[in-house]
């Protein structure tokens, strides 16, 4: 019987995009937490438009996350992760960040470029998750074994819980945090 290739790509491509998920919210977490040191020290308000792009980003991450953790199992749901996580993002690049994120501060071109390429990777993922999934390489939720399911269910929604306590606690602690302006000088006391 031959070495089937299909079963150690659909392991790699689950592993990559897992883990890539798992970075990616970090990232957005970081750039939250930069925006709001940033807005504290300009003493404005953090922007909604930012905090809605960066809440877009974390749903996005997690679905990447999930999807990659799905293939892993070789679920079925995987394909419906990615074929969602696919149109996300399509959405994404061509209406939502041009028409509203980054209307009135475009992005610089090679950063675009990088985002335009991953999302072109994560479609050719996409269509090779879907063709797995066509010629039954993945497997319904029953035929997986109900621990690894639960135990990656509760990764996904533990890291979820996580990304919405961080992402909460910083806006709560700018909000909180008291403004330079109110503090008395030196020279005043």
């Amino acid at each position: 019987m031959p070495f089937d290739v299909v079963v150690p790509m659909l392991m790699v491509i689950g592993a990559f995009y897992a883990f890539a998920g798992f970075i990616a919210v970090r990232a957005v977490l970081s750039a939250r937490l930069v925006d709001l040191a940033i807005a504290a020290i300009a003493l404005e308000r953090p922007s909604r438009r930012e905090a809605l792009q960066q809440i877009w980003l974390i749903v996005a991450s997690l679905l990447i996350l999930a999807g990659g953790l799905a293939l892993l199992l070789r679920l079925e749901l995987a394909a419906a992760i990615f074929v969602g996580s696919a149109i996300l993002q399509c959405v994404y690049l061509l209406i939502a960040a041009p028409l509203y994120f980054d209307r009135d501060e475009p992005p610089e071109a090679g950063g675009r470029g990088r985002t335009a390429n991953a999302a072109v990777l994560y479609l050719a993922a996409t269509a090779f998750v879907v063709w797995a999934y066509a010629q039954n390489y993945l497997f319904a939720l029953e035929q997986v074994p109900p621990l690894l399911v639960a135990a990656a269910a509760t990764a996904v929604i533990a890291y979820a819980v996580y990304a919405v306590w961080n992402f909460v606690s910083g806006i709560k602690s700018a909000h909180d945090a008291p403004a330079i302006a109110d503090e008395p000088d030196a020279d005043e006391t």
